[in-house]
């Protein structure tokens, strides 16, 4: 009823205002298309730009499609019969196992620590007294480029073979490696096998019993704290029971493994000579001895290095990595061949001779020993001095050749044609072994150019991608004035579409005939390559037809030169850089948060300290501070307060709005999830069990009631609760907050009383669904046919005339907007638990509160105002129970709305789960420019063109973010830390940059932003 009272009160309807508001509705739906189409098109170039860098660093690599229904040797006809040394093994993986780790001269716990020797000295001892045949591999020849996933290190080690890192992003949480491999063949020919103390082994291979996988010390922790728990407990224990005491229910074993910690330090502030890491070399090294002499003659023991985990410095180094075999058959490898050893000089100058080995022909070798079949995937030769006899040479020879051969000739592992016309014709199919071995050496050195390189091409072509987008994107968002932009929109859309469809007739032809260029794979690729060439070449003419580059280059620094626009600078620069150390990607959740705490200070500074403030960036002061006296509806008193200087009003309203950004953000970060690294330092908050606890049910009913009145405060301080708002706040909203209690209370008893009678699940699902239909579809459609949030208010000056006043006039763009937002708001809040939705609920004061102090200090037009938008956005991503982790995804909340797992209702789940503050932020982006914006200030186009201007800063905020992780991922691509710690923190930044482009293009601009000016010019027009 207003609306159509102020229609009839404003709007003319002679002809000729007829034809101009058509005009002007035409206009603007034409400018508002064609801006969707050029942000649209900038999406793409970085999703293509991504997608390339992704494939380069994770997809490249080719692997054999390895079947491994049955237990033949592969299928390998004139296999000779081999009778096995041994009938069982012991094997024991010990972390960080290698050359420095073995004490020349023996030790005991009572020494002095101050030494740089192990206390491991069993190796040693047997070594002196000739009792061991003990081997010393040569560094990892393929470790730098494979796969630094603990996961695809086990296999690495056991399959014989050489990983990849697209194996493990196929079942990114599990890593389930269906890959021939030493375990599966154990678990074919021996029957009895047990492993413990590593939960990777379930990753290894899937298809052990439950029986056989023992409970894990350390089953659940990323990191080792030899402090507070003994790492190597269960598997000692277990050792003594079955080995030496024989006091368990293990009688008929025949194979154990078990994975042993503690050799050197997970912190790198720790020394190797700490009293906890010599408490485990000792109690490792007195296993090692007990083994030894409770052994039979049948019984092999293995101990082997497997890679730590940790981010050690000695596991950066390249130390020399350790094969112990042991077997009490005195003089049993007296077989020699050519000498192809060579000599390792001890810690105190003593000679030690070890035999040099790859790590390939490891498992070879121990497959050889138990007659086990071997890996198809295996490329190593067996260890020749383990042959007892001139036979069993022979015969482990022909295995090998064999087993070789089917390998190069039916599982096509080598596909380059010109490293096959190489290898082939000179196969030695009667030759010794050293021929064997250099001709296995020439075939590792093509497999590792085959397999395991990154696809540097791809990379270089995703990095390249993105940078040339941050530079469009920043250009035409933020160098290139918003009006110029309106009016060169049209240009854009029409040069990309032409480019975009030239360069793909042509790259494509020619791809298609030539097979040129010639890094691109396939079609889809080449593609892909010619649109993102086309968008670039349709952004660049239009701009260098109008500009120089000497002017952009002046405009870039001009843009910078203000105090706000250099702390928003300081800001990106300071996050972009954490990625740069694992450390500081560990500890971003906390610095995020001190950023925004360090915004809101400097924001109270400057309302406190700095009152005579004149400059600002904010156009049309003047005619602002003017509207706000005469239709407002506000009172005299603070008519023309927000003017610059600001009023002592506005000064302590400004610092009352900065307190509150503190004081928010510094109550969410204590809603704290830890991740690896931060044991010592973090006290989690945010747990099953706190989520479930009454105290937290109390905070949470507390947080629900506060939402609807602090909206309805800062409504009120702009007049604007009038029409829609109240209906929106007091009905919908908490209407939705009824039905979310009612859901977690029953949730929470149906978790913590499994013993009900009543099935409280099925009620839980249909309060779930039906909130979710509320949040998503009644309210959007509520709000796109629903009011505005003005009132027109008539009073009597006198006996003859009245007074007419718009309430909410002043923010007649933000007001309705930011009920868009609760939409999203609640619809959000559906699938997150509720200490999340405490942090949510102060994300809404947070953001009002810096929606009011961009608007008092004038900073609409500023950088600041997005990037503190995108730093908010990562603050409430941690405070909502996350870490840049894979982890840390609450994949619970995907089984919310069904118990099975259906696409795409669990993923999108999923999705709104974790990036749930980002796509809040990618909305609220918008109410930069729109909140507190009268309607008579700026035209359609030119408002359009200002949310456009914002929404760019701040995807290129995420993308500064995203290409600090393209580069650093791509530095660390060989770092120990890069699978725990790089990557993810490479996937989050894409999967965020990907949500807020969505987002903001499709959400934000195409749909909320046109909707919401059409409709308010459909009654305040000029």
């Amino acid at each position: 009823m207003d609306e159509e009272t102020l229609k009839r009160s404003i709007l003319s309807y002679s002809v000729e205002d007829r034809r101009i508001y058509r005009a002007s509705i035409t206009k603007f739906r034409k400018s508002h298309s064609l801006y969707v189409a050029l942000l649209g098109s900038l999406a793409l170039l970085q999703f293509i730009s991504i997608a390339f860098f992704t494939k380069g660093l994770l997809f490249t690599n080719h692997y054999l499609d390895t079947s491994y229904k049955t237990n033949s040797r592969n299928n390998v006809d004139n296999i000779p019969d081999i009778d096995p040394q041994f009938s069982k093994a012991i094997v024991l993986v010990l972390d960080s196992l290698s050359l420095d780790s073995i004490a020349f001269s023996e030790l005991s716990a009572n020494d002095n620590f101050n030494h740089q020797l192990s206390s491991l000295t069993s190796p040693d001892d047997e070594i002196s007294s000739q009792k061991l045949f003990s081997y010393v591999s040569k560094e990892y020849t393929f470790e730098a480029e494979s796969s630094t996933h603990h996961t695809s290190k086990l296999q690495d080690l056991f399959s014989g073979t050489v990983t990849d890192l697209a194996k493990c992003v196929k079942n990114f949480t599990n890593c389930l490696l269906f890959e021939d491999n030493f375990l599966h063949k154990l678990n074919l020919n021996y029957k009895n096998v047990y492993f413990a103390n590593e939960h990777y082994w379930d990753s290894i291979d899937g298809i052990f019993s439950s029986n056989q996988r023992l409970p894990a010390t350390l089953a659940n922790n990323a990191e080792i704290d030899t402090y507070t728990i003994d790492p190597n407990k269960d598997t000692i224990n277990f050792l003594y029971e079955t080995v030496i005491d024989k006091s368990n229910d293990i009688e008929k074993w025949e194979v154990l493994i078990g994975h042993l910690y503690g050799l050197k330090p997970h912190d790198e502030n720790l020394e190797t000579n700490d009293p906890s890491i010599l408490r485990n070399q000792i109690e490792i090294d007195k296993l090692i001895t007990d083994l030894k002499k409770s052994m039979d003659n049948d019984t092999l023991l293995m101990v082997v290095s497997g890679n730590s985990k940790f981010s050690t410095k000695d596991v950066i180094k390249n130390n020399k990595n350790i094969l112990y075999l042991y077997s009490n058959v005195p003089n049993l490898w007296n077989y020699s061949v050519a000498d192809n050893s060579n000599l390792i000089i001890g810690k105190d100058n003593s000679t030690l001779k070890y035999s040099n080995i790859d790590k390939v022909d490891i498992i070879p070798s121990i497959s050889l020993l138990l007659d086990l079949p071997l890996p198809v995937d295996s490329l190593g030769l067996f260890i020749p001095e383990l042959a007892n006899s001139e036979e069993h040479f022979n015969t482990y020879l022909n295995v090998n050749k064999l087993q070789i051969q089917y390998l190069l000739k039916n599982k096509k592992v080598i596909t380059n044609d010109s490293t096959e016309y190489i290898l082939y014709p000179v196969l030695p199919e009667n030759s010794d072994y050293l021929s064997w071995k250099k001709f296995q050496q020439k075939i590792l050195t093509s497999y590792k150019g085959f397999k395991t390189v990154f696809d540097y091409w791809y990379l270089s072509i995703g990095v390249s991608f993105l940078i040339i987008s941050l530079i469009l994107l920043f250009s035409m968002t933020k160098l290139i004035p918003s009006i110029i932009v309106n009016q060169m929109v049209h240009q854009f859309a029409t040069y990309i579409l032409a480019s975009s469809i030239l360069f793909n007739i042509y790259l494509n032809l020619l791809y298609y005939l030539f097979k040129r260029p010639g890094f691109i794979d396939n079609q889809v690729w080449c593609i892909l390559f010619a649109t993102s060439i086309g968008i670039i070449v349709g952004c660049i003419l239009p701009i260098l037809i109008k500009y120089n580059l000497k002017w952009i280059v002046t405009r870039f620094f001009n843009e910078f030169s203000d105090y706000w626009s250099l702390i928003g600078v300081l800001f990106v620069i300071i996050h972009s850089l954490l990625i740069t150390s694992n450390s500081l990607t560990i500890w971003e959740d906390k610095i995020v948060s001190y950023l925004l705490i360090t915004f809101g200070i400097l924001a109270l500074y400057e309302f406190v300290f700095i009152p005579k403030r004149q400059t600002t960036s904010a156009v049309v002061t003047a005619v602002l501070s003017e509207q706000h006296g005469t239709s407002s509806g506000v009172s005299s008193s603070i008519a023309n307060s927000y003017a610059l200087p600001l009023s002592r009003f506005a000064r302590i309203l400004g610092g009352y709005h900065s307190f509150i950004l503190i004081f928010c953000t510094r109550l969410a970060s204590t809603i704290t999830t830890c991740r690896e690294g931060q044991e010592k330092y973090c006290i989690p908050t945010f747990s099953t069990d706190i989520n479930h606890s009454w105290w937290c049910m109390g905070f949470f009913v507390v947080a629900l009631m506060i939402i609807p009145v602090c909206i309805k405060g800062y409504y009120n301080l702009s007049s604007s609760y009038q029409a829609a708002a109240p209906i929106w706040i007091d009905y919908l909203l908490r209407g939705f907050l009824i039905f979310d209690f009612i859901f977690w209370c029953l949730k929470k008893i149906e978790t913590n009383t499994p013993n009900l009678s009543i099935d409280i699940s099925i009620i839980n699902f249909t309060i779930i669904r039906i909130a979710t239909m509320y949040a998503m579809v009644a309210c959007n459609i509520a709000w796109i046919w629903g009011p505005l949030c003005v009132k027109l208010n008539v009073k009597n000056a006198d006996m003859r005339s009245q007074q007419s006043t718009i309430l909410g006039y002043s923010n007649i763009y933000g007001a309705p907007f930011f009920l868009l937002i609760i939409n999203a708001i609640i619809s959000i809040l559906i699938f997150n638990k509720p200490l999340a939705q405490i942090s949510l609920a102060l994300m809404c004061n947070q953001l009002l509160s810096l929606m009011e102090i961009i608007e008092l200090l004038k900073l609409k037009e500023n950088i600041i105002g997005s990037v503190m938008l995108g730093i908010l956005s990562y603050q409430q991503f941690f405070s909502t129970g996350h870490q840049f982790t894979i982890s840390s995804i609450q994949w619970d909340m995907g089984f919310l709305l069904s118990d099975n797992l259906e696409f795409p209702i669990t993923h999108l789940s999923v999705i709104i789960n974790t990036f749930g503050p980002y796509i809040l932020v990618s909305f609220a982006v918008a109410l930069l420019t729109l909140w507190r914006q009268p309607p008579d200030i700026l035209k359609p186009q030119t408002l359009l063109g200002r949310i456009v201007s914002n929404c760019g800063s701040l995807i290129t905020y995420h993308t500064i973010i995203c290409l600090s992780s393209f580069i650093w991922v791509t530095h660390f691509r060989r770092h120990d830390m890069l699978w725990e710690i790089f990557l993810p923190r490479f996937l989050y930044s894409c999967m965020s940059l990907m949500i807020t482009q969505f987002v903001v293009t499709l959400g934000t601009i195409a749909f909320a932003s046109g909707r919401l000016i059409r409709h308010i010019n459909d009654i305040f027009w000029k």
